[in-house]
């Protein structure tokens, strides 16, 4: 399952899959903001200007916008045929947005479910353990 951006910066890990299997590695020291920076559009510039990543992040951020163009444009529904005139709708239709902290909506028994089936049954065990369990 795909972590939140906020999450990632928060831990300042990332989950990467590998030959299936999911690894937790940090992300490089010192590159990437805190999950409060990232929030508030100040803190952000802030972080960024004070680091000198102002300009090579604009940079990458558009180089990878225009990727993202390149994927919407070849992409339709289902059970449409794809057209250019789909194409131009598709990337006509994007927008600049803002990335706002997931609020996930699930209720406590799910959150744990969730956080359970990410567990090996060795982990289970040993949080029982802990627990008194």
């Amino acid at each position: 399952m795909a972590e939140s951006i906020y999450t990632q910066l928060a831990n300042q890990t990332a989950l990467t899959p590998v030959d299936g299997k999911d690894f937790r590695h940090p992300l490089p020291e010192g590159l990437f903001p805190t999950d409060k920076q990232f929030e508030s559009k100040e803190e952000l510039l802030a972080w960024a200007e004070k680091n000198d990543y102002t300009y090579p992040l604009i940079q990458k951020g558009l180089q990878k916008a225009i990727i993202e163009v390149r994927a919407v444009f070849k992409s339709c529904k289902k059970d449409e045929t794809w057209t250019e005139d789909i194409g131009l709708k598709n990337i006509d239709d994007m927008v600049w947005k803002i990335v706002d902290r997931p609020s996930s909506g699930q209720t406590d028994e799910q959150k744990a479910m969730s956080i359970l089936g990410k567990m090996s049954p060795e982990e289970i065990a040993e949080m029982l353990k802990k627990l008194g369990k």
